[in-house]
């Protein structure tokens, strides 16, 4: 079966980049070497984390449609998405 593709939506682009932030920081952060305070985006990235964890985590016979789990996303409290066309940490335009 082919997945149509459809364009991210701002808070799940939100999402990836702030769950990637605090995965490529999780070994520091995880021995407790992370001083909060040396980056926000990080910072951030820990106060956020819980709820993306419980956002990901689902009982393997519960079934979650596309736009269930959109609404559940946007219900997650997170901060205001980027603008569309921001860029990332190293000047890369996200789309």
């Amino acid at each position: 079966m082919k997945v149509p593709h459809q364009p991210l939506n701002p808070y799940t682009r939100y999402f990836k980049q702030v769950y990637s932030r605090y995965q490529q920081n999780r070994d520091l952060i995880s021995v407790g070497a992370y001083q909060r305070g040396s980056d926000p985006r990080v910072d951030q990235a820990i106060a956020l984390h819980p709820r993306l964890e419980s956002y990901l985590q689902q009982d393997m016979r519960q079934s979650v449609n596309f736009k269930d789990s959109l609404k559940a996303l946007d219900g997650l409290g997170l901060m205001e998405p980027l603008p569309v066309n921001a860029s990332d940490d190293r000047g890369k335009v996200i789309r």
